[in-house]
């Protein structure tokens, strides 16, 4: 008898992963796998062995419906969300380019890059966009499809110079963790108007203008925004606001 059997599946052309929230320890395993594969793959369709399939079960720790499920392996699994895409060397539609680079090794900390179609024969320098993006601090990326089209979009309407922070994410990395590793990313952006010896990002050197930084971002990213400007005032009061 199966009992409180709850089960994920994911497959393509091969099975990737089984999950399984509850089930009765009692069960043999091989009749469980056996019941399952053979109601979810058709006929024409070879089956995993069955000592393959044990390998894949991961037990379900905790779940954040229909948001994010945790493992007990200690592996986070993203129920919703846009997917990755890769920089874009010139986006077909806005003229934007785009790239990746790390602001810091330890703790990790990347960003997108994204700089408009510019005009050859005059170059002014450009504002400064640092951006942080939504996801209530668990969900998205600043790598992910619908922050690259919306980066896009803005950075071609405003020319301005984007600087789109990849910061960690809960459960793996618990708050306040998303605030530091922003704080550090504004941090590192202002530092390329001084000479202090460290090695400067092109395009914010030869496009940047350091007297025009903002920062802005939605949901989770506002709210970072908020946090980053109440840490300016009060370690700088004297900047102008």
């Amino acid at each position: 008898m199966v009992a409180r059997l709850c089960c994920h599946l994911s497959l393509s052309k091969n099975v990737t992963s089984i999950t399984f929230l509850s089930c009765n320890q009692n069960l043999q395993q091989d009749y469980l796998f056996h019941s399952i594969f053979i109601r979810s793959f058709p006929p024409s369709q070879s089956l995993l062995p069955l000592s393959h399939m044990a390998s894949i079960i991961k037990e379900v720790e905790k779940e954040f419906l229909p948001f994010i499920r945790m493992y007990k392996d200690g592996s986070v699994e993203r129920l919703v969300g846009s997917p990755y895409v890769p920089p874009s060397p010139n986006d077909p539609e806005t003229g934007v380019t785009s790239k990746e680079i790390t602001i810091s090794q330890d703790p990790s900390i990347s960003a997108r890059l994204y700089l408009p179609s510019l005009n050859q024969t005059h170059l002014p320098k450009l504002p400064i966009l640092v951006y942080f993006h939504g996801g209530g601090f668990c969900l998205e990326s600043a790598f992910s499809f619908n922050h690259q089209w919306y980066l896009n979009s803005l950075v071609a309407q405003a020319q301005v110079v984007a600087v789109s922070v990849e910061y960690g994410l809960a459960p793996e990395h618990l708050l306040p963790i998303a605030y530091e590793d922003c704080w550090a990313a504004f941090q590192w952006v202002a530092l390329h108007s001084i000479n202090n010896g460290l090695n400067k990002e092109p395009w914010l050197m030869n496009h940047g203008d350091f007297n025009r930084v903002f920062i802005g971002g939605e949901s989770a990213g506002a709210n970072i925004v908020h946090n980053i400007a109440m840490r300016v005032r009060s370690r700088f009061p004297y900047l102008a606001f």
